[in-house]
Order: structure tokens, then C-alpha cells, then sequence
């Protein structure tokens, strides 16, 4: 590149405007006329211009030639910025898993707690409302929950107790009428087929007699943690019960100013969704126990009510709980009334499961919880496979939590002005008057909105 060459002294003297030949004379000035510095300056700006870009273009060669970056095409770039993200994302993911793996009973108290006062929690408000105290209100409803649980247990124990003798009785005449079956039925076996197979059972138990004892001793200890887990999530409930909405306000309080108001809505519309999945759950529970328990008191099944609360029970895990249920519930059937009382509380059974899984779970479930059913699939088996039947009992409702907390993160922030949606973290809120009164509002907590609701309050852990 070929650089300009500078004006001498005489020829800047001549590009002053209106000057002439020995107009101004340079060697009697102690300081450069103005005039003169600004006619030097425009003179010069080409050779500046010029030498400007060529520095800018010596240093984007020798850059090209140093960046590697520069030679990878951009899709190849942005894949690579994604994958590694992706890889962050999942390294989080396992440690979250890792470390909830070795505070399994903590997590499970925890769940446990908060599905209790999703189911009883709104009655702390009513309470409230007939101008009863907080912890009175939680204290009563705490102790009536627990009193409902133990009145089913000791109706329980009261049931196994007073039929265990014709239970015995019942099961060996049972085996016996299911032998004969075994001989005269449709699969006609022999005698010496069927006390082979018994020999065949019976060595199996004689061969793992020390794995089934260290087995045994493994049931002693899980109970041991069931009974540590309950008691914690017992002590949670009843601090949810009492303190639920200022633990919300102080979780609300962690995240960043701008966010506070959609975190607190988004969990406030989560928890009514969970409200919503517990009360439609128990209903159906409910249902189910009380159809198969009728089936079974019709045929003269024993134990009808232990089974009856087995069902009940096993409808919290969804597909499989109500399968495994009734099917145990046929099982004694089988072994205590026979064939015909077994082929008839399966059909009782198959009628009410489809009733409730065709009618009533979606006319249950719709109003509160929209997750598709293969969406309760897909989460049931993977809550299993990672965490075992606790798994697939939370693993519906996490979904359910999730969904409802997304929807409402996502909904929101395609309503957000576009000024607040791009704005920079940490720059300040067009809208401040909006901000001071959601803050407010997290502050006061929803009482005011409980109270307009009247009977619908709901308590916020």
C-alpha cells in the first residue's frame, strides 16, 4: 500500500483559507496559529484513514491465521456451544440424583408431608375463618388425620385378628379344592405331576433358606426406616400445616427481585395443581376400594376389609398399584372360596378398574391436572426403575407439579413486554410501581385471596 506524503510547513501556509504567499510568517510566532493546526489535521486525515485500514487489515490476516475458530463453519460452532451446555445440564442432573439417592429418606418424608397437607391443608384456612388460630386450626387438623389413619389400622388389625382362624382353615380346604381342580379341570394333570411341582417348590425354599433369612432381616431394617421416615414426615406436615406460608415467602425470597413474582406465582398455581391430583386421587381410591370390597363381601371373601384398604392404598400407584391389588385380592379368593369366587371377583374387579380408569379418572383428573396418559406411563415406569415403588408413587404428581410450573414460567414470559423480557439481568424495572406491589403481595401472602375465595383456601408450604 502506498502511503500519502505529508504537506511541508510552506504548503500548509497555502491551504489556509484566505492566505496568501507570505501572508503568514511561521518563524516569528512562538505558538501555531490555529488556523494552521486545523489545515494540518485536514491534510493529514487521508494519510490517517489510510494507514488505519491497513493496520486493520495486516491484524484481520494474522488473526484469521491465528483463530482456528475462524475456519469452522458456524453450524458447527453453534452444535459444539449446545453439546456442552447439554453436557453441564446432565453433569447437574446426575449430581441431583446422586445426592438425593443418599438422602432417600429425607426426599421421601419430605413427599410424603407434602402430599399430607396438599390432602388436609385446606381445612387450616376454614378454620381460620370461624376465628380459630393458625396453630390451634394445624394442631386440630394434624390430630385429625392421624386419628383417621390409626381408626383404619386398628380396623384392620381388628379384622385380621378376628378371622385369622377361619382364614387357616379356609386356605387349606382352598389348596385342597384346587388340586382337585388341578386333576379334573381343563389341564387334567396327574397326581404325581402335582407333587412334583410341590417337591419342586419346596426345594426351592430349602435351597434359598439363607438368602430368604437375610431377607427377613432386611424387611426388620426397611420397617425400622419406614418408621424413622413416617415420624419425620409426620413432624414436616405439621410445620407445613402451621408455617406453610411463610416457608413459601422465605423460599420466594432466594430468587433474584425480578423473578420473585413469577416464582411465587408459578408454584402457587403448582400447588393447587398437586391439591387438585391428591383430592382426585383419594376420590378414585376411594371408589375402587369400595367397589372391589363390596364384590368381595358379596362373594364371602375374608378379609374383606384388609384388602378393601390394600386396594385403597395401592390405587396411589397408578396402572400397576390397582393391577397388583386386585389381583392378591383374587388370589385369596382363589385359595379361600375356590375357582367360581375367583373367575367372579376378577370380573368385579375388571368392571370397576375400567369403570374408573374410562369414566371417572378423566372427569376426576381433568379439572385439576392435564398429563397426557402416556405421559403417566412413561413417568411411572421411569420413577420405578430409578427409585424403586416410592418412585412410581411421585413420579405422577412431580410430573403433574412440573408441568403446571412451566406452563405458567413459560405463558408468562411470552406476556412480558418485550423491553422487560430483554432487558439484562440486574437492570432496572420499566414498570417499578408493578414490582413494589408484587413484592407486596408476596410479603402479605394470600390471605386476603383465601378469604374472597371462602371455602376454597388453600394452605402454601
Amino acid at each position: 500500500m502506498t502511503m500519502p506524503s505529508l504537506p511541508s510547513r510552506h504548503r500548509l501556509r497555502d491551504l489556509l483559507p484566505g492566505s496568501s504567499a507570505g501572508a503568514v510568517d511561521l518563524r516569528d510566532r512562538d505558538e501555531p496559529d490555529p488556523r494552521l493546526v486545523q489545515a494540518a489535521a485536514r491534510a493529514a486525515q487521508p494519510y490517517v484513514d489510510r494507514s488505519v485500514q491497513h493496520a486493520w487489515d495486516v491484524h484481520e490476516t494474522s488473526w484469521d491465521r491465528l483463530d482456528p475458530d475462524r475456519a469452522v463453519p458456524w453450524p458447527v460452532r453453534a452444535s459444539a456451544a449446545w453439546a456442552w451446555r447439554g453436557l453441564v445440564l446432565a453433569a447437574a442432573v446426575w449430581v441431583a440424583i446422586q445426592v438425593v439417592s443418599r438422602l432417600t429418606l429425607v426426599v421421601y418424608s419430605l413427599v410424603v408431608a407434602l402430599l399430607l397437607v396438599a390432602l388436609i391443608g385446606p381445612a387450616v384456612p376454614r378454620l381460620q375463618r370461624l376465628g380459630m388460630g393458625r396453630t390451634p386450626a394445624a394442631a386440630l387438623v394434624f390430630l385429625g388425620g392421624v386419628l383417621a389413619v390409626l381408626g383404619i389400622l386398628s380396623a384392620m388389625t381388628a379384622s385380621l385378628i378376628a378371622e385369622g382362624p377361619d382364614i387357616v382353615t379356609n386356605a387349606s380346604s382352598g389348596i385342597t379344592r384346587i388340586q382337585d381342580w388341578l386333576r379334573t379341570g381343563p389341564l387334567g394333570l396327574e397326581d404325581r405331576q402335582i407333587q412334583g411341582y410341590l417337591d419342586q417348590a419346596q426345594d426351592w425354599i430349602v435351597d434359598n433358606q439363607g438368602t430368604l433369612t437375610q431377607d427377613a432381616f432386611g424387611i426388620f431394617g426397611t420397617a425400622g426406616n419406614i418408621l424413622t421416615g413416617l415420624v419425620l414426615a409426620l413432624f414436616t406436615a405439621f410445620f407445613f400445616l402451621k408455617d406453610g406460608e411463610r416457608i413459601w415467602r422465605w423460599f420466594v425470597q432466594l430468587f433474584p427481585r425480578r423473578g420473585r413474582e413469577a416464582a411465587d406465582e408459578a408454584g402457587r398455581r403448582s400447588w393447587t395443581a398437586l391439591v387438585g391430583y391428591v383430592r382426585g386421587l383419594v376420590l378414585i381410591a376411594a371408589i375402587d376400594a369400595t367397589g372391589i370390597g363390596l364384590v368381595l363381601v358379596f362373594v364371602g371373601v375374608p378379609l374383606a376389609l384388609p384388602l378393601a384398604v390394600l386396594v385403597f392404598f395401592g390405587a396411589f400407584v397408578p396402572i400397576v398399584g390397582a393391577v397388583v391389588t386386585g389381583a392378591l385380592a383374587a388370589l385369596v379368593a382363589l385359595v379361600t372360596n375356590g375357582v367360581t369366587a375367583a373367575v367372579i371377583v376378577l370380573i368385579g374387579i375388571l368392571v370397576v378398574q375400567q369403570l374408573e380408569g374410562n369414566v371417572l379418572q378423566p372427569m376426576i383428573m381433568s379439572r385439576s391436572v392435564s398429563v397426557h396418559p402416556l405421559a403417566v406411563v412413561l413417568a411411572v415406569t421411569a420413577g420405578g426403575l430409578l427409585a424403586g415403588i416410592g418412585g412410581a408413587v411421585v413420579a405422577v404428581p412431580l410430573v403433574a407439579v412440573l408441568n403446571t410450573a412451566l406452563l405458567s414460567l413459560f405463558g408468562r414470559a411470552r406476556k412480558l413486554p418485550e423491553e422487560v423480557r430483554d432487558a439484562p439481568e440486574g437492570a432496572p424495572s420499566p414498570h417499578p410501581e408493578d414490582d413494589a406491589r408484587a413484592e407486596r403481595q408476596i410479603e402479605e401472602g394470600p390471605r386476603a385471596e383465601g378469604a374472597a375465595r371462602g371455602g376454597g383456601g388453600q394452605t402454601t408450604p
